[in-house]
């Protein structure tokens, strides 16, 4: 499995993740205002897919917005699944792609894929 992050952030997030000691967790890290676009926008999604080198169907895409996450991976092919910790997605955006209540289900979720 590869693990990148695509994050509407501004140029502080590669700081942030070093400080946090979790920038190596990540194959490659892509926020917004390093590359000067932002999710939904197709461009950032095809850069993550260059920087994994993977087609968009082998990747999925997690995150908690049903347009920046889920429309925006969908829309270059990419699966997606909305992460709602707090039972606030409506029935529409329930309908866009598959939707897990933690990052535990997450986690099974990617897992299952894998296999």
């Amino acid at each position: 499995l590869r693990l990148g992050l695509i994050s509407n952030w501004s140029a502080r997030l590669p700081r942030l993740l070093a400080a946090l000691e979790l920038d190596s967790a990540f194959d490659f890290v892509l926020g917004s205002a390093a590359v000067r676009c932002e999710k939904p926008e197709p461009a950032i999604f095809r850069l993550a897919l260059e920087r994994v080198g993977l087609d968009p169907g082998s990747c999925l895409h997690a995150g908690d917005d049903a347009r920046c996450d889920g429309v925006g991976a969908l829309a270059c092919g990419i699966a997606a699944v909305l992460v709602d910790h707090q039972d606030r997605l409506g029935a529409r955006e329930r309908e866009l792609c598959p939707v897990v209540g933690s990052l535990g289900e997450l986690q099974d979720l990617i897992l299952e894929r894998a296999a």
